[in-house]
């Protein structure tokens, strides 16, 4: 018999335990501009010492306006205070410029994570260090 293996949005939503603490801070404090955020404290599930930023949209009718990098300036504030390593991949899934949303994190001290940046621990993109 196969067993029913949930799908990631699945999993997050049923294992709340996941989630950071810090995706419902924000939500406080940005909830009317977040249309959609999941944000992963990896040593919760897997002892790495990072935070994920799996998925952040902010509203179409407030882009452009700051916010977004005030949530990001906050995420980092948080990576950074607990030493952990941001970590995501920019998409253009949500209809975003790609290059202007990897500009646009590199802007905020992510790298790339290949090369001599490669941390192997990570699956995402492009990652930062904390400060």
């Amino acid at each position: 018999m196969m067993k029913n293996i949930p799908t990631y949005e699945q999993f997050i939503n049923e294992y709340k335990e996941f989630r950071s603490p810090l995706q419902d801070t924000l939500m406080k404090k940005y909830g009317n501009v977040i249309e959609k955020i999941r944000i992963i404290e990896d040593d919760r599930t897997n002892g790495l010492p990072g935070l994920e930023v799996n998925m952040l949209i902010i509203d179409p009718n407030k882009r452009g306006l700051g916010f977004g990098r005030s949530i990001m300036n906050d995420i980092i504030e948080y990576t950074d205070t607990n030493k952990k390593i941001a970590h995501l991949t920019p998409t253009n899934e949500f209809d975003s410029d790609l290059k202007k949303l990897t500009d646009f994190y590199k802007s905020l001290g992510f790298v790339k994570n290949s090369g001599s940046n490669k941390d192997y621990r990570f699956t995402d993109t492009m990652i930062r260090l904390p400060k």
